[in-house]
């Protein structure tokens, strides 16, 4: 084989790879993950409970935000709730060492996965807080609180996927974080940290609510 049929040989092999590596490069999907303490991400909202079918009840609703930075589609998109820290007695995080990574819904209609355009901003649920009248009548048989306080006070629930049997789904009143991170098929992980306090207590006015609990992004839980 000559020099020149050698070249020929390697380029022919090396051509698709190198045209592989410049798509994800400067073609793949980039996504980004933010939250912010207010409308849309956090709000207060209406809507029909199985708890009570033909009553309109209120909720507190919060989301993250996610956007797509890249030049093409991000595709079947999860959000996965990695790790979960609860506050001690001592007022410490403590990461939960039995938890193990479970799905966010996006919404309602209970979707896995998702595929997430160029340029569009999506909000992905990460829990709510239903009203005092629906929580009295949530089945305890299917609510896992987290570890930490057991102040009396209405739940935040989180919003799972199909949530396992005795799989952490709910906090009391007291600081909680987790860390979610974002998987699609044709992307690199995504994350976020958030950190929540809740202090139990049922507001009317999103003004007054978001005092009760407060959930920030933030770059580190310990």
């Amino acid at each position: 084989m000559t020099v020149s049929e050698l070249v020929l040989v390697i380029t022919a092999f090396v051509a698709p790879y190198v045209v592989w590596l410049l798509q994800r490069k400067y073609l793949a999907p980039k996504l980004k993950i933010s939250y912010i303490h207010d409308q849309p991400m956090s709000r207060r909202s209406s809507r029909y409970f199985k708890q009570e079918p033909d009553l309109k009840e209120p909720v507190f609703d919060f989301h993250f935000q996610v956007v797509n930075e890249g030049k093409s589609t991000a595709r079947k998109v999860e959000a996965v709730i990695m790790e979960l820290w609860f506050h001690d007695a001592s007022g410490k995080p403590k990461k939960q060492e039995d938890f193990f990574p479970v799905n966010l819904r996006f919404d309602p209609k209970n979707p896995r996965y998702i595929d997430i355009t160029p340029k569009r901003p999506i909000l992905w649920n990460v829990g709510n807080i239903p009203s005092k009248h629906i929580q009295e009548r949530l089945d305890e048989d299917s609510i896992y609180d987290a570890p930490g306080t057991k102040s009396d006070g209405l739940r935040f629930l989180l919003d799972l996927y199909r949530s396992p049997f005795f799989q952490t789904n709910a906090f009391k009143p007291g600081s909680y974080g987790i860390k979610v991170s974002l998987y699609s098929e044709n992307d690199y992980q995504a994350e976020i940290l958030l950190k929540i306090d809740w202090s139990g207590n049922w507001r009317d006015t999103e003004e007054e609510m978001f005092r009760e609990i407060v959930i920030t992004q933030v770059q580190s839980i310990t």
